[in-house]
């Protein structure tokens, strides 16, 4: 079929409509191509001062961290006691954190599962110095999750476990 000549056959009228529907479904085509990438970007738009501020604060409290690292890898475990529920549930009570305490469970051989909310940062940091000054133990795993509401505080899942496990 010879669309010149088809087109050619319809009135004005018809042309008009067939060009203004076809436009607008052009139209609806494209918005519903780009709006996602739109959005999608926005949203990342909108993540990056969050993400910024994140890695100032992460950046800030690197030092300390490293100190920590430094300082734990100095220390002569060999004098120490092992790792219990006794010396974490004491080492909390003298950092004054025993009452963010969630969760405080677990063995020596199995590691302790501690779960602590609304703190600062530099209490958790102060507070994982004072253990490993005191006992014999590691740090396993640590999820530190930060609060949106409140900057520097953090909550933190922490495993320890006993030195040499």
């Amino acid at each position: 079929m010879n669309y010149y000549v088809w087109w050619q056959e319809r009135s004005s009228r018809e042309q008009y409509v067939l060009i203004t529907g076809a436009t607008i479904l052009l139209i609806i085509f494209l918005y519903l191509l780009l709006e996602p990438a739109i959005q999608e970007r926005d949203g990342l738009a909108e993540a990056i001062p969050g993400l910024r501020e994140d890695l100032a604060w992460m950046q800030a409290h690197s030092d300390e961290m490293r100190n920590l690292l430094e300082n734990t890898q100095q220390s002569n475990i060999n004098n120490k006691p092992a790792l219990t529920l006794s010396v974490v549930q004491t080492t909390l009570r003298e950092s004054g954190l025993l009452d963010r305490v969630e969760d405080l469970s677990g063995t020596t051989q199995s590691g302790i599962s501690l779960n602590i909310t609304d703190i600062t940062f530099s209490d958790l940091i102060q507070f994982l110095y004072m253990l490993r000054s005191r006992s014999q133990g590691n740090v396993e795993s640590a999820e530190i999750t930060r609060s949106d509401e409140q900057p520097g505080i953090v909550t933190a899942n922490i495993v320890l476990s006993a030195a040499g496990l």
